[in-house]
């Protein structure tokens, strides 16, 4: 007999056990795998959003460069929903610096694809694979400290342009 918690147990015992106990197992390893629920932080099921990024004044000409990259391979992704979130993406900038030790740039995002997160730990995991822990932690790094980004989820009460 084999003792487990102090306890004798018989062949078949012990069987169920280490079925148990491997199914346990295997189940965890099954949970940590599964993909996590979308952020509705970053998701815009309005259509349209707002958010302000608080961007380092020396840092402005690298974040510009690194928004082109994300943006152009959005665009050129083999899916349509990171195509259409490429298109839905306009990002303007401040002439005014109403944060210390901070260049306001918006992202004006129209006809946003409902359920496709703007989430850039995802964009980069999916579109630079290889490359994308090393861009995220270089893309923080342009971020002012306090406040670094700020989210209005948006829908269209009317629309005046047509």
């Amino acid at each position: 007999m084999v003792r487990i918690f102090g306890l004798a147990l018989p062949r078949v015992a012990r069987i169920i056990a280490i079925g148990a106990l491997g199914f346990l197992v295997t189940a965890g390893a099954a949970h940590a795998q599964t993909p996590a629920p979308p952020n509705p932080q970053y998701l815009f099921p309005g259509g349209a959003g707002f958010v302000l990024n608080f961007i380092k004044p020396d840092k402005t000409g690298d974040w510009e460069a690194m928004m082109d990259k994300i943006i152009v391979a959005l665009k050129g992704s083999e899916k349509s929903e990171r195509q259409a979130q490429g298109k839905s993406w306009k990002i303007l900038k401040a002439a005014e610096q109403p944060v210390k030790e901070a260049v306001l740039y918006m992202w004006l995002i129209e006809n946003a694809p409902p359920d496709t997160e703007y989430s850039m730990v995802k964009i980069l995991t999916e579109l630079f694979p290889k490359e994308a822990a090393e861009m995220y932690k270089e893309y923080s790094s342009f971020y002012n400290t306090q406040p670094a980004q700020q989210f209005f989820h948006l829908s269209v009460v009317k629309d005046y342009t047509k």
